[in-house]
């Protein structure tokens, strides 16, 4: 995961990039989501709310796993470790759910 800076309570416009990954022969390999028909973030506060996923983008053209999604709502409203993961809907009705990868934000 990467963000355009730190990330600090109150902060809009915040862009968070993850990848998302399974495991193929016991290593850590980017999902292709070129078929995908929607990718999401969500994001976890540090108290363990579950915030509303927010739809997301691929980075490119979705084979390398990486979305992103662009906060212009000021979410971070606390500080403390947060929790990211990339969720995948595919027309079928299912759903991939990645792991949880944590950051801070800080006052």
């Amino acid at each position: 995961m990467s963000f355009d800076d730190f990330i600090h309570v109150g902060q809009i416009g915040t862009i968070l990039n993850t990848t998302v990954t399974k495991i193929v022969n016991d290593a850590e390999t980017p999902v292709d989501l070129s078929t995908t028909s929607s990718c999401e973030i969500e994001l976890q506060k540090p108290d363990g709310t579950l915030l509303s996923p927010f739809t997301a983008t691929f980075v490119t053209d979705g084979t390398n796993g990486q979305i992103t999604y662009t906060d212009m709502t000021g979410v971070f409203d606390v500080t403390g470790r947060w929790m990211i993961r990339g969720v995948i809907n595919y027309a079928s009705g299912a759903k991939f759910m990645g792991s949880w990868t944590g950051f801070s934000v800080d006052e």
